[in-house]
């Protein structure tokens, strides 16, 4: 890769997530922050209700056959043997429990009030000025989101 290259790709990728719908945990009235302390509140739950399970598994072997290939020219036969090939068989480690765990965090924050939103990032012409989190207003059509530190800040245009 180039240095004239990844400013490039940097360039895309930002294009490319300022496209992305922005996933975020909605309750009427409720504020970025709040939202944000309540699911990591909730992550902590999870965690101590449902701990890591580690687990190795093994990607699946599959093999292809050695293959030869003759090529006759006159009285002379030439042949080339391709050898086979062994694919797969790399050991990895995953969280069993780690679906389970999402689980009992969506729970929590369903106990909360919260509810799972997928909204559009704000274009620029939507963002105020001076991004306040007054709270989450009713969600409309015309409802984006602007993922800020303290927490998804959820904007709808009057």
């Amino acid at each position: 890769m180039t240095q004239t290259s990844k400013p490039l790709i940097a360039a895309a990728l930002l294009l490319v997530s300022a496209c992305s719908p922005v996933e975020t945990w909605y309750k009427t009235g409720g504020t970025a922050g709040q939202s944000t302390a309540d699911l990591t509140a909730c992550r902590v739950e999870a965690v101590r209700t449902v701990p890591a399970n580690t687990q190795i598994g093994v990607t699946p072997i599959r093999s292809t056959p050695p293959r030869t290939q003759c090529y006759g020219k006159g009285d002379k036969l030439r042949c080339h043997t391709i050898p086979g090939r062994i694919y797969g068989g790399q050991r990895y480690s995953y969280d069993a429990n780690a679906p389970l765990r999402d689980d009992v965090v969506t729970q929590c924050m369903a106990r909360l009030g919260y509810r799972p939103v997928s909204l559009p990032a704000c274009r620029a012409s939507q963002k105020p000025a001076v991004l306040v989190d007054r709270g989450m207003p009713p969600l409309t059509p015309d409802s984006c989101a602007v993922p800020t530190r303290g927490g998804t800040v959820i904007v709808t245009p009057s």
